[in-house]
């Protein structure tokens, strides 16, 4: 996957990114760019090919042994403390089962308003208040209003 045509640098750049456990080896030479925009990026593959051990290596909650990541042009491996704390804060993943990793009792507006947007982080800005940085989140979707205050509903 490539960055932006049009020339913008990628946000988020994985080069050749290997994971092992020990003797196994997870992740073989992943490398990808994602441009900066409102969209993010979707891994999808058969189960255990890797795609929750490279999100989890893009936040840096398992080590990687092989590769670099780069997010806004930064390299995170060293990143510590508040610095890596701020990056997972941007860089966020939703693992395989959305279901399992939203409250299904809080209302949408408000699970989005407690995370920061996208948005914010291309730009390098921080909304000065959460429920603001969500409503922006949900002005990218197609949902009527009502999904910023109505709960979730699963079938």
């Amino acid at each position: 996957m490539t960055a932006d045509p049009g020339g913008a640098a990628p946000l988020l750049r994985i080069s050749d990114l290997t994971v092992r456990f020990g003797p196994v080896l997870a992740v073989d030479e992943v490398s990808l760019d994602v441009a900066p925009g409102p969209f993010g990026l979707g891994l999808v593959g058969e189960s255990g090919s890797g795609k929750s051990t490279i999100g989890r290596a893009i936040v840096r909650l398992v080590p990687w042994t092989g590769g670099s990541i780069t997010f806004a042009d930064q390299d995170v491996g060293p990143l510590r403390g508040s610095a890596l704390k701020a990056y997972r804060r941007d860089a966020q993943i939703v693992f395989q089962d959305p279901d399992n990793s939203l409250d299904p009792r809080m209302p949408v507006g408000a699970t989005i308003a407690g995370t920061s947007c996208p948005a914010d982080s291309a730009s390098g800005s921080r909304s000065p208040g959460r429920s603001a940085s969500g409503r922006g989140c949900l002005s990218w979707t197609s949902r009527p209003a009502p999904w910023t205050s109505a709960p979730r509903r699963t079938s």
